[in-house]
C-alpha cells in the first residue's frame, strides 16, 4: 500500500458561503377569516402574525397555516387575510 494516499488539497476547509444581502423582513399582523361553504359570510375570525418580506409571501404562508382551498367552482378562497398592521423587523 502507498504512503501517500492523501493528494495535497484533499482536506481543504470548506468555502464560506457568499455573504449575500437578504431583503428586509416584516411583521404581519393580521386577522385570517374563514368563509362559509358558500362564501357568503364569515364564520370564524383568528389573529394571527407572520414573518415574510412581502404582503404575498404572507398572505401565502398564512394560507398554508389555515388550510385554505379555493374554490374552482365559486371562485373564492375559503379563508381570507385581512392585514392590521406591519412592522419591519431587523
Amino acid at each position: 500500500m502507498p504512503k501517500d494516499l492523501c493528494t495535497p488539497g484533499m482536506f481543504q476547509p470548506p468555502r464560506p458561503e457568499p455573504i449575500i444581502p437578504s431583503a428586509p423582513r416584516y411583521e404581519f399582523t393580521c386577522t385570517v377569516r374563514r368563509r362559509d361553504t358558500y362564501g357568503r359570510e364569515y364564520v370564524t375570525s383568528t389573529p394571527a402574525s407572520v414573518f415574510a418580506t412581502t404582503i404575498d409571501e404572507a398572505t401565502d404562508k398564512l394560507r398554508d397555516a389555515f388550510g385554505a382551498k379555493y374554490d374552482d367552482f365559486r371562485k373564492f378562497w375559503s379563508h381570507s387575510v385581512l392585514i392590521e398592521s406591519v412592522k419591519e423587523v431587523r
